[in-house]
């Protein structure tokens, strides 16, 4: 797949709807907020602006410039606030996991039911209907699971106890977890906020193959 299809998957992943060349919506009523504008740079320097419909019409024109290689996010914040509408701006680079990782040691990691008093204890619980994760001592110290699910895509969420941490068990959770979105035919996909450190290193560790930056601006709460 191209970056830009990757990105249309993680768009609906998320229950985002793209109208035409320059909107987007919910998915679904009820569903997910969807930002109020999201600017997205794919790896192969493909860029894309989508803006809120739900926008009043002379705001959303005036967010949609043509111009998308000189766009500010700081301009457009301060045109919402401007318009009585408080927004943040938050940083994110997505990845999608390789076909197949280099050979790595997952023999620690057992696939876990959400409902297991081990995985409630560990705060896993919930969210997905498998849990990849490593037990020590009778207990988890670091998993990995499906933040979002859907028929043809998956995101990662990955947590190790901070005392268990740099002894590689993130990597195997996630590793694990990747295999078992492919076998059932998801695209398993990584996000981070470009400010975290410990998951852009843990990207790079793992060989994830970076597919596009994004900026999106949402409503302040």
């Amino acid at each position: 797949m191209k970056p830009i299809e990757y990105l249309a998957r993680q768009m609906a992943l998320e229950g985002i709807q793209v109208i035409g060349d320059h909107w987007i919506a919910p998915a679904r009523p009820g569903g997910e907020d969807v930002p109020l504008l999201l600017l997205a740079r794919t790896s192969d320097d493909v860029l894309r602006l989508f803006v809120n419909c739900e926008l009043p019409i002379v705001l959303r024109d005036r967010l949609a410039v043509p111009d998308r290689q000189g766009f500010s996010a700081d301009w457009a914040l301060e045109v919402l606030r401007k318009a009585g509408i408080p927004a943040t701006i938050g940083r994110y680079r997505t990845y999608v996991c390789p076909e197949s990782f280099e050979p790595g040691d997952c023999e620690q990691v057992a696939c876990y039911n959400p409902q297991d008093p081990k995985v409630v204890a560990f705060g896993f619980h919930g969210l997905a209907d498998e849990v990849f994760a490593i037990e020590c001592g009778g207990q988890i110290v670091s998993a990995c699971m499906s933040s979002r699910q859907a028929s043809q895509a998956a995101e990662a969420w990955v947590f190790t106890h901070p005392a268990y941490r740099l002894r590689g068990l993130a990597q195997q959770v996630v590793r694990a977890w990747a295999q078992a979105m492919r076998q059932a035919g998801r695209t398993p996909f990584y996000s981070h906020h470009l400010d975290n450190t410990n998951s852009a290193r843990l990207a790079r560790r793992l060989g994830l193959i970076e597919v596009f930056d994004e900026i999106g601006i949402e409503r302040e709460t």
